[in-house]
């Protein structure tokens, strides 16, 4: 029945759903976002304030999206929040850019989003929106170090953000820093910056500041080839940000140990730590983690030639390349 409305009454009848739900649910309309926003969004052509209100319901219910973790959901809400808007909210475009990375992993669609997010705020000169964006980015898994120019701007730029905040941004510094390409990129002194992040760690209460106490330890621990003592310490510091149901953050410092376990050779703890890296990035529906978790459990697999294992982590054709070969 409604295929046989001309557009215009398809339209309108749209927008007089979408008033009459939202008179409706009154104080309660936040909850029915997804709904709301779909009438509206229908209907955003026919009046500024259907526009307007499309984009308010969009928003609500991509972050509806972002705590069920449904990242897909969460893109297609973000992307109408932002529609048609030639000056749009930083903070949506950031929150857009981390969603499409854990949507789409590596997809390259996530960091020019990043990047107009920053030029907003620049243009803005709004440096508390500007560090805090940095200190939320995902990891970008296309070029990782690419976003050290933005940490290391963050970093040297005046705000009166919590020196939580600040916190993490010196260890979103330290671990660009890490991963930078040394003959394109400036280095921070890794001891200075290490030093730095510890003396601010002492003083940041809760979960921050110890989590931030042990990624580092497990930084000095590979500086000097303690690979083992690595892993541990990144575990630790991975359930901590799980505690509090930062699974971003935990499946970055995951990985981290499973790579140090894996290259340090010590297959049972990387056999374990791969798995509760998987275990963590389903959750969080992080799939570049996912993808790691698969690698490091295949190359074990392969080791111990358990080819049930490998099966699991969704490497038969590893196997079988391996085996013509």
């Amino acid at each position: 029945m409604l295929s046989e409305l001309s557009t215009t009454r398809r339209v309108r009848l749209h927008g007089q759903v979408g008033e009459a739900l939202e008179r409706r649910w009154g104080d309660r309309a936040n909850e029915y976002a997804s709904r709301l926003a779909t009438h509206f969004g229908e209907s955003a052509t026919l009046t500024a304030a259907h526009a307007e209100s499309a984009r308010k319901y969009a928003r609500l219910a991509a972050e509806e999206a972002v705590r069920q973790f449904a990242w897909g959901e969460a893109v297609r809400w973000y992307e109408v929040a932002v529609g048609g808007i030639e000056d749009p909210d930083p903070g949506v475009l950031t929150a857009l850019s981390l969603a499409w990375e854990l949507a789409e992993s590596g997809s390259g669609r996530s960091w020019p989003i990043f990047k107009r997010a920053m030029e907003v705020y620049r243009s803005r000169k709004d440096a508390d929106g500007f560090a805090l964006a940095v200190a939320r980015a995902p990891a970008f898994v296309t070029d990782p170090s690419a976003i050290y120019p933005f940490v290391a701007e963050a970093v040297d730029m005046p705000n009166t953000l919590t020196k939580s905040v600040n916190l993490r941004l010196r260890i979103r510094l330290a671990r660009a820093n890490a991963q930078s390409r040394i003959d394109l990129r400036p280095v921070v002194d890794p001891d200075d910056l290490e030093a730095n992040i510890l003396v601010l760690a002492d003083v940041v209460e809760g979960t921050d500041g110890a989590a931030a106490r042990h990624e580092i330890n497990g930084r000095r621990y590979v500086h000097t080839g303690n690979l083992a003592m690595a892993a541990r310490s990144f575990d630790d510091a991975a359930k901590l940000w799980e505690s509090v149901g930062e699974f971003q953050e935990a499946s970055q410092l995951g990985q981290a140990a499973a790579h140090c376990a894996t290259t340090g050779g010590h297959l049972q703890e990387a056999s374990r730590l791969s798995t509760e890296l998987r275990r963590l990035c389903l959750v969080s529906g992080t799939r570049s983690g996912v993808a790691a978790a698969q690698i490091y459990l295949a190359a074990l697999a392969t080791l111990k030639w358990d080819a049930d294992e490998i099966g699991r982590s969704s490497a038969e054709l590893l196997l079988k390349r391996m085996r013509e070969d």
